[in-house]
């Protein structure tokens, strides 16, 4: 090392410093990112200045090992058989994705390639080391081993404990990933291994997720213990490769740094595939230096493997096929031997077999291939719009320039921009220290590495790691940097330990540096600095829950905590947030429900779900049981708000809570649910009780009499439903005001059929009754035949008239009368299924009844849909303000309308012109009790109890009539 590589290294450094104090604060607008290039060309010229200078280790040739056919002829053997299992594999997948022998047939596949390539014989083909592996001292290895060891252990250290409370929350992706995962546990996945799942992240990433799960526990730290399991292994990987082709001083500083940085511990510590991303990734990179360095097979074939795996994880892994195709092409032009090609054809065909389920998969689903890329990609002017510093469509050249600026600038400029590493400030990646290091380290190893091939490779993959940054939205996304982890140890480590070297000299030139203790203790001081700053800032910054993360993590602790009531549901546009993965992971235990279709699903009945054809046809999809309530969280969305005289209406006796961030939870306890389960009962005498159905007959009730029960029935099905009634005399049954039974019961049941809309009915059943041993019970045969007593549970005891309004379709696949109409209590729907099931396209949807004005004067009413809809009063269109459901907010005072008092024909129509999702809702504000507008009173849903259908019911021929 000469005097003048001391001068470049203070130069270099100079240089890094002035870099440092020129680096602009972060802001917002093309400018001000423009603003941070300067310092980038300081720290270039730093890193050429120190790479120019340093010490190379050339390799001008390849010395070859004499081959064995018999070892050549064993190694295309295994390919051969690989590639046969894995070519019988991918025959069988394309018929059958979800074949079951897939999963057995790839790991074969992948076990036989391994195995071949292990055996000693084939372990004997390759050339010399082209550098040395570590220290020829007995003595240094064994204590570069141990130190290894340690450094995994603390890496260990650092992972384990406190997983569900470090990082504070969880993220809200975590979530997701973690509710596939449960599905898988559920058998509610997709049968195959190789399908995709959340986000087109393939299914053998759940599968692991699941196990982890299963393992250690359905919560935020068993999901997040396979994270930290592959963050130890990523160190061990790192160690492993630092040691083996940079030495043990280099290896083991680049060891400690993965151990420690903190982007390192956020991977380790959250719920990602991007976790196992990043381990593949430094095995494959290990396996790539180590098949440079010694042309083992095996490496090679590990290189690919490990590559091919990585798909089947974070998306942006696909760069990893340009990544493997750029090294072997660097080192075949550094080093010049067909044998390195040779080297390259085995982990081409490694990762085939790796890879042939994924790509079967992808040739099936051609949109996945690059369906998350062009979601996030910043080419796209729609994609570059949600950026504050860009003005789409952007310049290419100033495109460039502004996202490679964004991009450098994860690393001492800007926070990260996609929640992955949110911090109570807004801090970039490194302080100033280590952020000069790597940006100068950069550049260093891409000097160096046009005369060291290690270096040229971890290039390669430092940069390719970075355009997962570069060319996608949310500038600069740390989790899609992961790519970069692997080589970011060695961009800082290298540079790192040549510049302790050129120092050293000048503190003790006459010594030769590698062979004095300073040599070791002096890297080691250094690392054990950057590393102590970086893990306090981290656990500093990770002990409370991010802000960002706080939304998420509210909501799945409320659903929590109203789960020890009972059933927790949601409610329209919003019905998903119950059934979100965050909440899923968050309140595992508590009873979650949807109400996408609050109309026709309010109120909440004991009627278990039914199921159709293996599907459950009915919702809500929970009910509460006998001693339970229930809860209804209400978003922070204008839309919600309209719901909540709704819910008042239906549950008298609730409570409403703020439960944080905007949202809202009305709540019934057990018994204010229960006093709306039953029938009221009415005696001759005209006065009313509760009881606990139709039929029902307290013991303290005076005899005879003409007893009526009244009460809400709710028959999921649309169809013939038959009726039987068991009474001592005289009986009628009343069905939404039709009679559907009339007679003496004097000679056994009374029977009679009657065909239904689904929904929510009005039953009225009286009899004569003389003395209390005399008993009255209903029975009803459902549409599929199936026969069942009426139960207390699945009736509305508030319900003192038919309610709702009738729906029908214009159009239908198979046209049936009522029994293809839906009586909604309401007008308010999200969704078509599953109740209405496939509405062709065009179509129109009506809602026909009468409106029960409460009293005359001005109404405010406004329709909230995705479609227009149109309002008839008495056979007259009326002008109503149809808004789609992100411009209710604007909904003002509405449209205005004139009505008398009592009773109004109304029909309600819905323009269909789309599939899926279809909001309709119908609200109204009634007016004041003088008959003027009331202009300041919050929008409702049309409530069930001022409409009346159009008849529901028709009552066929029968003999017991």
């Amino acid at each position: 090392m000469t005097q003048w590589s001391v001068l470049a290294a203070l130069a270099a450094c100079g240089l890094a410093v002035l870099g440092a104090l020129i680096t602009p604060p972060p802001g917002i607008g093309a400018a001000v990112a423009l603003a941070g290039w300067p310092r980038f060309g300081l720290y270039a010229l730093a890193g050429v200045l120190l790479g120019g200078t340093g010490c190379v280790d050339a390799v001008a040739r390849l010395r070859l090992l004499p081959i064995r056919r018999r070892a050549v002829g064993l190694v295309l053997l295994g390919l051969l058989a690989s590639l046969t299992v894995a070519a019988i594999n991918v025959v069988r997948l394309s018929r059958d994705i979800a074949d079951p022998w897939g999963p057995a047939l790839w790991l074969g596949s992948m076990v036989l390639l391994l195995g071949y390539v292990l055996f000693p014989l084939s372990r004997r083909i390759g050339w010399a080391s082209l550098w040395a592996s570590a220290s020829t001292s007995a003595t240094a290895r064994r204590s570069g081993v141990l130190i290894a060891l340690g450094l995994v252990v603390l890496a260990a250290a650092l992972r384990l404990p406190a997983l569900g409370a470090i990082p504070g929350g969880i993220n809200a992706d975590e979530g997701d990933r973690a509710a596939t995962a449960f599905d898988v546990l559920s058998n509610q996945a997709p049968a195959s291994w190789f399908d995709s799942g959340w986000f087109y992240i393939n299914m053998v990433y759940f599968r692991l997720l699941a196990v982890s799960l299963a393992l250690f526990g359905p919560d935020i730290a068993g999901g997040r213990m396979l994270s930290a399991l592959c963050g130890i292994a990523f160190v061990a990987a790192i160690g492993w490769c630092g040691c083996r082709n940079f030495g043990w001083r280099v290896g083991l500083v680049a060891t400690a740094l993965a151990a420690a940085m903190d982007m390192n511990i956020q991977h380790s510590r959250f719920l990602s595939e991007a976790a196992p991303t990043a381990l593949l990734w430094a095995i494959s990179i290990g396996g790539f230096l180590e098949g440079t360095r010694t042309g083992r097979p095996w490496a090679w074939a590990l290189a690919g493997l490990c590559g091919g795996l990585s798909l089947y994880f974070y998306p942006s892994a696909r760069l990893w096929a340009a990544g493997a195709v750029l090294t072997v092409g660097l080192l075949w032009l550094q080093l010049r031997n067909r044998r390195l090609l040779a080297g390259g054809v085995i982990a081409a065909i490694a990762t085939l077999v790796a890879a042939g389920p994924f790509l079967v998969h992808l040739s099936q689903f051609r949109d996945e291939a690059t369906g998350r890329y062009l979601q996030t990609t910043v080419l796209d002017p729609l994609n570059q719009s949600r950026l504050e510093y860009l003005t789409p469509p952007e310049p290419w050249p100033l495109l460039a320039a502004l996202q490679g600026e964004r991009t450098l600038g994860l690393f001492d400029r800007y926070p990260d921009g996609g929640g992955f590493l949110p911090r109570p400030t807004t801090q970039p990646l490194f302080g100033q220290p280590l952020a000069a290091l790597t940006l100068v380290g950069a550049v260093y190893a891409l000097v160096r590495g046009w005369r060291d091939p290690r270096l040229a490779v971890i290039s390669i993959w430092f940069w390719l790691g970075l355009s997962g940054v570069a060319l996608t939205v949310e500038s600069p996304d740390y989790l899609r940097a992961v790519g970069m982890l692997p080589s970011l140890c060695f961009i800082v480590a290298v540079p790192l330990v040549d510049l302790i070297d050129r120092f050293s000299m000048v503190v003790s030139p006459k010594i030769v540096v590698r062979h004095t203790l300073l040599a070791g203790a002096a890297p080691a001081l250094v690392t054990a600095v950057l590393a102590l700053q970086e893990v306090t800032s981290y656990f500093n910054s990770f002990a409370t829950m991010p802000a960002g993360w706080g939304p998420a993590t509210r909501e799945g602790q409320a659903v929590a905590s109203l789960g020890t009531l009972g059933p927790v549901y949601s409610l329209e546009m919003n019905e998903h947030a119950v059934s979100s993965g965050w909440v899923r992971l968050l309140a595992p235990h508590a009873l979650r429900g949807r109400l996408p279709n609050p109309g026709r699903e309010l109120p909440i009945l004991g009627l278990p779900p039914t199921v159709v054809q293996g599907r459950t046809d009915l919702r809500p999809d929970v009910v509460p049981g006998p001693d339970q309530g229930l809860s209804v969280l209400l978003s922070n969305d204008p839309n919600q708000r309209p719901y909540l005289e709704l819910l008042r209406q239906l549950y008298p006796d609730n409570t409403l809570t703020d439960v944080g961030d905007g949202r809202r939870a009305f709540q019934v306890a057990a018994g204010g649910l229960a006093a709306t389960r039953g029938a009221m009962l009415f005696g001759a005498g005209g006065g009313a009780r509760a009881v606990d159905g139709p039929g029902d007959v307290p013991p303290d009730v005076a005899l005879p009499a003409s007893l009526t029960w009244r009460s809400g029935v709710l028959l999921s099905r649309g169809g013939g439903y038959a009726f039987s009634v068991t009474a001592p005399g005289q009986v009628q049954l009343r069905l939404d005001g039709v009679t559907v039974i009339d007679g003496s019961n004097a000679a056994g049941p009374l029977q009679a059929t009657a065909v239904v809309a689904r929904g929510l009915h009005f039953l009225e059943l009286t009899a004569d009754i003389s003395r209390p041993a005399q008993r009255v019970s209903l029975t009803l045969f459902d549409p599929d035949g199936s026969t069942r007593p009426l139960n207390a549970a699945e009736t509305f005891r508030p319900m003192d008239s038919p309610w709702g309004l009738l729906l029908r379709k214009a159009q239908s696949v198979t046209p049936n009368g009522l029994a293809d109409a839906v009586l909604d209590a309401t007008v308010a729907m999200a969704f078509f299924n599953p109740e209405l099931g496939y509405v062709p396209v065009p179509n129109t949807l009506t809602w026909s009844g009468t409106l029960i004005a409460p009293r005359a004067g001005t109404y405010r009413m406004a329709f909230a849909a995705e479609d227009q809809m149109h309002l008839r009063v008495d056979g007259q269109l009326v002008d109503v303000v149809s808004l789609r459901p992100e411009q209710w907010q604007a909904a003002a005072v509405g449209s205005q309308l004139r009505l008398a008092e009592g009773p109004h024909q109304v029909e309600v129509t819905l323009d269909v012109t789309h599939g899926g999702r279809e909001l309709a809702r119908w609200n109204w504000v009634p007016p004041q009790a003088d008959g003027a507008v009331d202009a300041a009173a919050e929008w409702a849903v049309v409530p069930p109890r001022a409409l009346r259908p159009d008849q529901p019911v028709t009552v066929a021929p029968s003999a017991g009539r």
